[in-house]
């Protein structure tokens, strides 16, 4: 018998940006984008940060999954009065020095949709509904001073969770391909990205002839 769903988990993924403010002095910006949680009582938590999209200026594309909140009952209205922050950010050598672009807010309600709410609080129980999507949605940011700062396209998506396995993958729109370890003869570093991000080459113990090594 399938365990009982009790809890449902938000998935935000973060598509791209089309950006009007060039914070770049010399050169094109590296942007990246921080997806921030506020729940219903005003708490946030940064809950992930996209790659940096290197050189891609003013149209970067990060097709970012980030795991939001599990909320502990589908129908309560905790859920819908939270809002999803996403900030912009010219990547800098220094972390420190990023430099804000813009930011864009909305309500968890209004990026779902209308369609998504009415199934969950019709059916908390889960026996209706499986994974409901809101539609990609262009919001608008917004600089440090109010300024037009361009647009981020982000969409919503919301899973249940079972009680047994409430962070199980089967549970999550993530997808990840398994491969065999025995595959690979060797881990070669290869650099470090802004001083902090390492990047790792894969050798393979038999390559196919006409493909990467």
């Amino acid at each position: 018998m399938a365990a009982d769903i009790v809890d449902m988990r938000v998935i935000i993924h973060v598509v791209k940006a089309d950006l009007t403010r060039n914070v770049e002095i010399f050169g094109r910006m590296d942007p990246f984008a921080v997806v921030v949680w506020e729940s219903a009582d005003g708490t946030k938590q940064e809950a992930s940060r996209t790659r940096t999209d290197w050189n891609s200026h003013m149209s970067p594309r990060w097709d970012h999954l980030s795991p939001g909140p599990v909320y502990k009952s589908a129908s309560s209205s905790s859920i819908w009065d939270s809002m999803l922050h996403l900030h912009v950010y010219e990547r800098d050598m220094l972390p420190a020095s990023d430099e804000l672009i813009g930011s864009a807010s909305i309500s968890l309600a209004d990026i779902l949709g209308d369609g998504p709410r009415e199934a969950v609080e019709q059916s908390p129980s889960h026996n209706k509904w499986d994974r409901l999507s809101g539609p990609p949605m262009d919001l608008p940011l917004l600089g440090p001073r109010g300024e037009t700062a361009g647009t981020v396209v982000a969409r919503a998506q919301v899973v249940p969770t079972t009680a047994a396995h409430p962070h199980s993958s089967d549970n999550m729109v993530f997808s990840a391909t398994k491969v065999d370890p025995a595959m690979f003869k060797a881990v070669v570093p290869l650099s470090v990205s802004g001083g902090t991000a390492a990047f790792y080459q894969l050798v393979l113990q038999s390559p196919v002839a006409g493909q990467s090594s």
